[in-house]
């Protein structure tokens, strides 16, 4: 669908919807505002109204007001979701057409995908805000936007027309969610801040040797998840991958390739396949991009803190023209990447 096509249809409704958007939050700030207000108010009349009938209500205002404070917080922060929701469900024939007929997808059939590709540690599992598959020039695509911790991101795997007998990624530098060895980096500083609070809270002061007695407690608890997470996890590629070093200086200097078989590898990752690999970065707005060829399948991950795929929230005005321009970018780069990495041909990148 070309730009000025889109734009007629999506602009009248997107004005409808920005009605519904300033309502909503107009709404939600006038119930966070009596919900924070209550507690502070039972506070304030239980402290302040002492020898007065008030301190009996101003305790009872007090507890269960911060009890439905408590309560109401994941409400509040999942109202921002549920209005994206209702933006997709009244614009889904819109928005899905401007990625070239895409669909959503209830179910997660790309989570062994994760796995086989090689591109994500194996004790990670995989969060989703969006999921969708569709078709373009006879090739079949899935795509995956959410976590899959430490990755935040989205994930392409179309299936290839080229015959992959072995598996080739190609990861940033220093990429942290490839390798299993850097969870280590993510969870002994939680362990220590937890170990701290123990301490504290079980003993009532800090010890050097309750800390360490608590953090080797903690350790133990974490090694009995980490190894049943392993045992829990299936459809993993026991090959080991060799370092290809690519006659591409530049590339080398941001990007590493790990191939079974280096034969295929130099076949796949062609000069021009690094060329438009590297300029992929560019159309999301990240430097970290891995790609994985495996299985009769070509896996793209990017990595991105940006909330991709969305042409508004309740937060932001459904008005703004730079978003709509980025949405339409990011959809159109769908269909684009099967023609920009010719996915659809049987020979050559």
């Amino acid at each position: 669908m070309e730009y000025t096509k889109f734009l007629e249809k999506i602009l009248p409704r997107l004005k409808e919807l920005e009605l519904v958007r300033k309502r909503r939050l107009k709404n939600c700030m006038i119930a966070s505002l009596f919900i924070i207000l209550a507690p502070i108010l039972g506070f304030l009349l239980m402290t302040h109204g002492k020898n007065t009938p008030l301190v009996l209500p101003g305790g009872l205002l007090f507890i269960f007001g911060s009890m439905f404070l408590i309560s109401s917080i994941p409400w509040l922060m999942s109202e921002n979701k549920r209005f994206k929701n209702t933006i997709k469900t009244n614009l889904s024939d819109v928005l899905f057409e401007a990625g070239g007929n895409l669909k959503t997808k209830k179910d997660l059939s790309l989570e062994k995908e994760f796995s086989l590709s090689g591109l994500f540690a194996r004790y990670n599992t995989a969060l989703a805000d969006d999921k969708f598959e569709g078709k373009y020039k006879g090739v079949d695509f899935e795509i995956f936007e959410g976590s899959i911790p430490p990755f935040h991101g989205v994930v392409f795997a179309f299936d290839s027309n080229k015959k992959i007998q072995n598996r080739t990624i190609i990861v940033s530098k220093k990429d942290v969610s490839q390798k299993n060895s850097d969870i280590i980096r993510v969870w002994i500083p939680i362990m220590v801040v937890l170990s701290i609070v123990l301490a504290f809270s079980i003993n009532g002061e800090l010890s050097l040797l309750k800390i360490f007695e608590y953090f080797l407690f903690c350790s133990l608890f974490f090694a009995l998840f980490y190894v049943l997470g392993i045992l829990g996890t299936k459809d993993i590629s026991k090959e080991s991958l060799g370092k290809i070093n690519m006659e591409d200086v530049e590339f080398g200097k941001k990007f590493d390739v790990y191939s079974s078989d280096e034969v295929e590898a130099r076949y796949l990752v062609t000069p021009s396949f690094l060329e438009r690999f590297q300029k992929l970065n560019t159309v999301f707005g990240t430097k970290k991009a891995k790609c994985a060829f495996y299985g009769q399948k070509v896996m793209f991950a990017i990595s991105t803190k940006k909330d991709l795929f969305e042409i508004g929230s309740l937060y932001t005005s459904l008005d703004n023209p730079e978003n709509v321009a980025d949405f339409y970018k990011q959809m159109r780069a769908i269909p684009e990447m099967v023609d920009y990495f010719k996915l659809d041909e049987k020979t050559g990148l």
